[in-house]
């Protein structure tokens, strides 16, 4: 099974459309969670860059 962790943007839907044509066996999972923290990369998915 693949997990997928995405966020809605264009090709995360692409990647999730993908997965649906082709009956692969699939979850889905959001890649930030409530406090605005990226689950992959441990820092916040809302920052400009200029934060250090």
């Amino acid at each position: 099974m693949i997990e997928l962790y995405y966020w809605t943007t264009s090709n995360g839907h692409k990647i999730l459309m993908y997965l649906e044509k082709t009956g692969l066996d699939h979850t889905t999972k959001p890649s930030v969670t409530e406090d605005g923290k990226s689950i992959l990369f441990g820092k916040s998915a809302l920052s400009t860059g200029a934060e250090k």
